[in-house]
């Protein structure tokens, strides 16, 4: 995959989209402090470290560093797999009936994933 970065204007403002690895290390490090957007995804997920303030984020990062070693997350790529199918699946029975509930489809599937996880 060849790597350069790339900007987005969406409804005003400047998104960049990071895919060079050397930068990606260097902004996730120096840049601790969520987007406006982020207030929005709590309303989904809640309070968590996904939408966590920075002194929040910056006290927790460290104990999570192990769980996101590569050999580790390695070991769930089937269970990964299996289930992106599964939703794959559900979601062509779905395709050109028009609108439906996909909130819920993707919950049952985030549920099921994290409990073959566990």
């Amino acid at each position: 995959m060849a790597t350069g970065n790339v900007t987005y204007n969406i409804a005003g403002r400047k998104y960049y989209m990071i895919t060079d690895p050397d930068d990606c290390l260097t902004i996730s490090n120096a840049c601790l402090e969520k987007d406006l957007v982020y207030r929005f995804a709590k309303g989904c997920y809640g309070d968590g470290l996904v939408t966590a303030s920075q002194s929040t984020w910056k006290k927790h990062r460290n104990l999570l560093n192990p769980q996101f070693n590569l050999n580790y997350l390695n070991g769930f790529l089937v269970i990964f797999n299996k289930q992106s199918r599964i939703l794959v699946k559900k979601f062509a029975l779905m395709a050109g009936r028009g609108p439906f509930d996909h909130d819920s489809i993707i919950r049952q599937n985030e549920i099921k994933t994290i409990c073959d996880w566990i």
